[in-house]
């Protein structure tokens, strides 16, 4: 089964100095509201069922587990629509890194503030020894 989602434009690069522009508005569900929770999303797109969504939910409430890995687990949809599916609820678009391993050093170095302004994603870290991060080339 194919999945497609709408690709969201990526701002271009800009020059050091300049801002960039804000994230457009999230997209809005049929019913008309702003899409909040993903297996909304999942349903409203035609990914995965009332009744799957239900069963999910209903196994999440048992485990540790994110609704998103237990809808996977279950056999109800795939990584590729529940990534989709998480784009769209955070306004943010997907990409899949192959072979990259995010180091969890990298990502306690950035804060999230600057990684959303950015639309940056740390990925290696590099403790250097006159105490500034750097993100090796």
């Amino acid at each position: 089964m194919a999945v497609q989602f709408r690709a969201l434009p990526l701002p271009a690069a800009r020059p050091l100095g300049l801002t960039v522009p804000r994230p457009a508005p999230r997209p809005q569900l049929a019913a008309g509201r702003a899409s909040s929770a993903l297996g909304a999303i999942l349903v409203d797109r035609k990914l995965i069922t009332d009744e799957q969504l239900a069963a999910a939910i209903e196994h999440q409430r048992n485990s540790d587990r994110r609704l998103g890995q237990v809808l996977i687990d279950l056999g109800f949809t795939t990584p590729d629509a529940v990534l989709g599916a998480l784009s769209i609820q955070l306004g943010v678009p997907s990409i899949r890194l192959p072979g990259v391993k995010v180091s969890p050093a990298a990502v306690n170095v950035l804060p999230e503030r600057v990684a959303r302004k950015h639309l940056a994603v740390p990925a290696a870290y590099r403790h250097h020894a006159a105490g500034r991060h750097r993100v090796p080339e």
